[in-house]
């Protein structure tokens, strides 16, 4: 049996990835097109379920947040592949994200980007029913 207590890493990379600079599709980041949005419709309270690849609002359910969703669930096998875990250690993984809409700032880097405040919320939840919870912190923060 291989050892579930990396699943918290697991948690956290994989949020973490997500919400990244690094998630950069059809030519926009994700993290910017969630925020966007979260801004433009007020829907702030975003819900994903990755093995199953389903956000909630109906309203963030865009071709390219689908993509960006597959894209997810591929990152996710490649965390937890390298520690002998399958996918039949696993009942569900889910990131909650909770845009601050009025707070934001502007990238140092890339210019006229706003960078979001958010809390964020990733589990894994484990054959055993243990929750492997992280909060992940926006990444420009560090």
């Amino acid at each position: 049996m291989p050892k579930l207590k990396v699943l918290k890493s697991v948690a956290h990379n994989l949020a973490h990835s997500y919400l990244s600079l690094m998630n950069y599709i059809d030519g926009e980041y994700t993290a910017e097109r969630l925020f966007q949005i979260a801004k433009d419709s007020g829907e702030n309270q975003i819900h994903i379920d990755v093995l199953n690849k389903i956000i909630r609002p109906e309203i963030y359910n865009t071709p390219e947040i689908q993509k960006s969703l597959i894209y997810m669930e591929k990152s996710f096998d490649s965390l937890i592949n390298p520690e002998k875990i399958t996918r039949d250690y696993i009942k569900s993984v889910e990131i909650r994200i909770a845009f601050h809409l009025d707070q934001t700032r502007p990238s140092k880097t890339v210019e006229g980007l706003e960078l979001p405040s958010y809390d964020c919320v990733s589990e894994i939840t484990d054959i055993n029913g243990k929750v492997h919870s992280k909060s992940v912190v926006e990444w420009w923060r560090y």
